[in-house]
């Protein structure tokens, strides 16, 4: 059996367990899912992504497999709100779906990493109207924040493990 056999079919797996998560249990509503699947220099490559809505919130969950090892997982919430998400008493996004999301995927206590996160977000230097926050330890967190105008902001939330 080649180093790749089997990747697919663990991804495969994989991708029917996260829609079925995220449809049966969580209900999030227009699931959409995305494969992809490559074969180079006797390696093999298997990657997708499962996403859809809750209440206008997105929730993305990434996958990637390499030779039947799971190479990365990764969350993604954004969203739009009236404050910025660093003023808010909690964040925008369900608390519920963010931690059995994570919990699903080995990245432990996700919510808690973005509510921390939110509350760290800086101004960029070269950008008036948008905030970053980095966390590049194992789980690697990203939060970004746009300000649109007064009262609406846009953010978007990535935890991932690598």
């Amino acid at each position: 059996m080649g180093e790749g056999e089997g990747t697919i079919e663990l991804a495969q797996s994989s991708l029917e367990k996260v829609q079925n998560l995220m449809s049966n249990t969580l209900h999030i509503e227009d699931i959409y899912t995305h494969e992809y699947c490559s074969d180079y220099d006797d390696s093999v490559n298997a990657s997708f992504s499962v996403q859809g809505y809750s209440q206008d919130v997105y929730y993305s969950v990434n996958y990637t497999y390499v030779d039947r090892e799971l190479l990365s997982s990764e969350l993604t919430i954004s969203g739009t709100s009236q404050k910025s998400i660093k003023d808010l008493e909690t964040l925008p996004m369900n608390k519920d779906i963010v931690t059995k999301l994570g919990d699903y995927m080995d990245i432990h206590n996700a919510y808690e990493y973005f509510d921390q996160g939110r509350l760290k977000l800086v101004k960029l230097k070269d950008y008036n109207d948008q905030y970053e926050y980095v966390h590049s330890q194992n789980p690697y967190v990203f939060i970004h924040e746009k300000v649109y105008s007064r009262n609406e902001f846009e953010y978007y939330c990535t935890i991932s493990s690598r």
